[in-house]
């Protein structure tokens, strides 16, 4: 099921249509470890640089990788997964061997399967997408999260929703909202949403719990353009037009 999860996320980039393969480099990281001899962690965690462009790779290094490269970001994610799951702290006698019906000995899993997938890139923007699932043993469940990161080459940063996009209101939003049959949010206002992807269309996402419960899922809901376009910033309008532009030129070139 894992290995599944994993294939989906990375079929994103096959489909996307927004970046030329041949200036992608990339690495894929698979590999366990176990602890005490009965908890094991999975991780499965592909990256994505930018391998023709020396400034380009740079701030992705900088700004998405922790300033590392592909082999000293996979050991700070490892460490970092492992903080955060107490292995470090936990004795082995809190994870004594356990069996199942059938008194068959297992371990306990925890797993990490992270995808970062470069979507578009020119001369003046890259759009990453980052998706995420982790278990922790003893958890009732894992979590997904999706995220976008789009940055400014020129200004080598990060934009924040702001700089893309006015806030819509919640009463538009609803509306768009309604095919995901929502009646039980979180909280009372739906903006801001968690991150935002460019593509034809403007497509905003809100991950599990932040406004609405876990059964819900990441719900990803796409702005209709004559929505959309009143509220993009002139950044957001310029950043869009080319996501448009590499799109109906990649369409052209793969038609007979």
């Amino acid at each position: 099921m894992k290995r599944q999860i994993f294939f989906i996320l990375c079929l994103t980039i096959v489909f996307s249509g927004c970046a030329k393969k041949e200036e992608i480099v990339y690495k894929h990281f698979q590999y366990e470890k176990t602890f005490f001899d009965t908890y094991r962690i999975e991780m499965d965690i592909y990256l994505e640089n930018i391998g023709n462009s020396r400034k380009a790779a740079k701030l992705v290094r900088q700004l998405i990788y922790q300033n590392k490269n592909f082999e000293e970001f996979i050991a700070y994610k490892e460490n970092d997964f492992i903080s955060n799951n107490y292995i470090g702290e936990i004795k082995s006698d809190i994870y004594p061997p356990r069996r199942n019906q059938t008194g068959l000995e297992y371990r306990y899993n925890s797993h990490l399967i992270e995808s970062y997938n470069i979507l578009f890139n020119d001369s003046s923007y890259i759009i990453i997408e980052f998706n995420s699932f982790y278990y922790y043993a003893y958890s009732p469940h894992g979590y997904f999260s999706t995220r976008y990161f789009i940055i400014d080459i020129m200004e080598e940063r990060i934009l924040d929703l702001a700089d893309i996009i006015s806030p819509i209101p919640d009463d538009i939003l609803r509306i768009i909202t309604e095919e995901h049959a929502i009646n039980n949010y979180l909280r009372d206002g739906i903006w801001p949403p968690d991150s935002i992807n460019i593509g034809h269309n403007v497509e905003f996402i809100w991950n599990i719990f932040t406004i609405t419960p876990y059964f819900y899922a990441t719900i990803h809901v796409e702005i209709p353009d004559e929505i959309g376009s009143l509220y993009l910033t002139e950044k957001g309008h310029d950043i869009i037009s080319r996501v448009r532009s590499n799109i109906q030129t990649l369409i052209e070139s793969i038609q007979p």
